[in-house]
């Protein structure tokens, strides 16, 4: 594992999930952190429930703590398990 996947991942574990108000490195929601490019930083993520209400919340708070980790990498966050992964996905991705 590179550094930075490293530090992503150790920031990332800090990040409390708003469901179940434990931090990440408590539960075992994060299954993949990885270059995509030189450029660019997926983490994929997995809700606690497949119907959690705060799966956007959660994505944008590890979406938050990996741009604060890597500030010159794009960073692409990805839910997967929800039932409504395309939206979620789609909220997560669209421009502020």
């Amino acid at each position: 594992m590179d550094k930075l996947i490293k530090d992503l991942a150790e920031h990332i574990q800090k990040v409390k999930d708003p469901e179940t108000d434990r931090l990440l490195s408590e539960s075992n929601i994060i299954l993949d952190i990885l270059r995509v490019d030189d450029g660019t930083v997926r983490v994929v993520y997995s809700p606690v429930s497949p119907a959690s209400p705060v799966a956007v919340d959660l994505g944008r708070r590890i979406l938050k703590a990996a741009s604060d980790a890597a500030p010159n990498c794009r960073v692409q966050v990805v839910c997967r398990g929800h039932l409504l992964d395309d939206l979620v996905n789609r909220l997560l991705n669209q421009s502020p």
